[in-house]
């Protein structure tokens, strides 16, 4: 009986939360922030799309499947977007052209370690950031690093259309990436600045403000 009322409990919870796509932020909203769209495709080199992603037909299938399932619990309490969701991190160092990618880390919806790749850019490094990057120029020596297009390969490989990227201010991660995608779960637009657009809070101060927790860089 305490288990049956538990378990009503966690899907009366469940019903009561907005849809995750609810936090979607619009197309008006990532154009003003600057995300890469789909023009940049055609007058940029070297940008890729998670629309031609090769793992855009399995995940519609999946989705389609838990949608039409009635028979789980989970598939019944859990909203479907779920289990699209995917955390992304990127972190950067200085060339002389700009900002370079030289780590990329995914995780899935229940946090666990889907991608984490160091990257080394094109061109020679200029500033390796490390009080806020954490990347060292021992980190982008070693055999374990790669290139940006082998990571935008593995990207596609894992990140379809459907997917919805968490993270914040992503434009920036998906600049370096030179990646377009297109939904997308800001924690900067979700939580706007009290002064308005165009200010926006910093990850430090969002999560000390609304997670009560200091942000550790190490």
């Amino acid at each position: 009986a305490v288990k049956s009322k538990k378990a009503a409990a966690a899907v009366a919870a469940a019903a009561t939360k907005p849809p995750i796509q609810t936090y979607l932020a619009s197309a008006e909203a990532l154009v003003r922030s600057g995300y890469p769209t789909r023009r940049y495709l055609d007058d940029r080199e070297g940008w890729v799309f998670t629309g031609n992603s090769p793992h855009n037909t399995t995940v519609e299938a999946e989705v389609t499947r838990e949608q039409t399932d009635g028979g789980s619990m989970e598939c019944k309490e859990n909203d479907p977007d779920r289990a699209l969701l995917l955390g992304m991190d990127c972190e950067m160092v200085q060339t002389a052209s700009g900002s370079a990618l030289a780590r990329v880390s995914i995780v899935g919806p229940d946090g666990e370690i889907l991608y984490d790749q160091l990257v080394r850019p094109a061109e020679p490094i200029t500033d390796y950031v490390t009080q806020w990057s954490g990347i060292t120029e021992e980190m982008l020596t070693g055999s374990n690093v790669t290139s940006l297009e082998a990571v935008q390969a593995r990207v596609l490989q894992l990140v379809s259309a459907r997917h919805i990227l968490v993270g914040h201010s992503l434009e920036n991660d998906l600049e370096v990436l030179r990646l377009v995608h297109e939904r997308i779960i800001d924690t900067s637009l979700l939580f706007p600045h009290s002064r308005g657009w165009p200010y926006r809070n910093g990850l430090a101060s969002l999560s000390a403000n609304i997670l009560k927790r200091k942000l550790d860089r190490a």
